[in-house]
């Protein structure tokens, strides 16, 4: 049932962005308006793969319509579910911390795709996936890095729904100071639930469990919808509640918030909770 919700979310995530530059061109941002660029020596992203395109590795930026160059604004890095989609797909970052204030950043998501592995493990990200999509987030963290030299990394966010949210708690697993320096919060929506445990539960791939050193001063937040139909959702509830545990007991300031009355989504007043949480925290 996992497995059709990640399916499932790859087919919403084809949303048009506001401009689109290629490779060659030096990429000029817009306040207020998304820029989608091509991002040249990247590894093909998880949708390349699974769509059997040709197209280039892009990501998405949006200045804030308020945006001064001038002063420093915070970044919220946005991963979508599914297959991740091409690189342009801020509809949920837009309504979550959209218009004034925050820098938004979409990227695709990355891991290696075997043609003969079965469905569970092409569409599962896991700790396995790692060493290629660190690899991959290098590159492209660079750009940002780049065309973002005033990021407010003290109130930056790393968020993630769904398979997203699998490739967020990557950079969790990973301990990388080079990804974790550059965010002080971390969400985990529906997804990413595996960090509690040595195996995943969906594609049944096995690593070592993680050791969440590195973040320290960080604060991370687990999603979760509390609806427990169909019956899949009971152990994926027990699975983000004991990720938020391994958390703890590792010394990590981790809270969870059961979504009321919803499954596997990221809706509005789920937004403004969040928020909330946030703006606590700063």
């Amino acid at each position: 049932m996992k497995l059709i919700r990640l399916l499932g979310a790859a087919l919403i995530f084809f949303v048009v962005s506001g401009a689109h530059v290629g490779a060659q061109v030096d990429v000029k941002l817009i306040p207020g308006t998304p820029v989608e660029f091509e991002v040249a020596d990247a590894p093909a992203s998880m949708a390349i793969q699974l769509r059997h395109s040709d197209e280039s590795v892009r990501m998405t930026i949006k200045l804030p319509a308020d945006y001064d160059s001038e002063k420093p604004y915070p970044v919220l890095l946005f991963l979508n579910g599914g297959d991740g989609g091409m690189g342009g797909e801020l509809n949920m970052a837009d309504p979550f911390l959209g218009g004034e204030g925050y820098i938004l950043c979409n990227m695709p998501l990355f891991k290696r795709v075997v043609e003969t592995d079965k469905d569970e493990v092409k569409w599962s990200i896991t700790p396995a996936d790692a060493p290629y999509a660190l690899d991959a987030y290098r590159v492209l963290f660079a750009e940002l890095h780049r065309l973002v030299p005033n990021a407010d990394k003290s109130k930056s966010v790393l968020a993630g729904f769904s398979n997203g949210a699998n490739s967020a708690a990557l950079f969790l697993w990973a301990s990388a100071p080079e990804f974790l320096n550059d965010f002080s919060a971390f969400i985990l929506i529906e997804g990413g639930f595996w960090l509690g445990s040595d195996r995943d539960s969906e594609s049944g791939v096995h690593f070592q469990r993680a050791t969440f050193s590195g973040l320290e001063n960080k604060r991370v937040l687990v999603m979760y919808g509390d609806q427990t139909t169909p019956p899949d959702r009971i152990p994926w509830i027990a699975a983000a509640k004991e990720s938020v545990a391994a958390m703890k007991a590792a010394g990590v300031n981790a809270t969870e918030l059961p979504m009321i009355g919803i499954s596997h989504d990221f809706q509005p007043d789920a937004m403004s909770a969040v928020r909330d949480w946030l703006s606590a925290g700063w």
